[in-house]
């Protein structure tokens, strides 16, 4: 297997963007609606439901893109609604 070495422009840059990460703003309030709103630079896949309520407090609706069953136990297509 051949390992690339990183040219000085790829370190400098991957230095810039650790030292500097872009911030998602998240939302103070999410609108009532329909579930299916993504709001701009959230994730797309949270590891629980508490990480996506941050972003979506109201859970999400199947056919989300951050909507995934395992986070549905009561299966009615709501994942994480408080």
């Amino acid at each position: 297997m051949k390992y690339e070495t990183p040219s000085k422009s790829k370190l400098v840059l991957l230095k810039e963007i650790s030292e500097n990460p872009q911030q998602v703003q998240k939302p103070t309030q999410q609108a009532v609606g329909n579930g299916l709103e993504v709001i701009p630079g959230a994730p797309t896949s949270f590891g629980n439901c508490k990480a996506m309520n941050e972003y979506y407090p109201i859970g999400v609706k199947k056919g989300h893109p951050a909507y995934i069953s395992k986070q549905d136990r009561d299966k009615d297509n709501w994942a994480c609604e408080q």
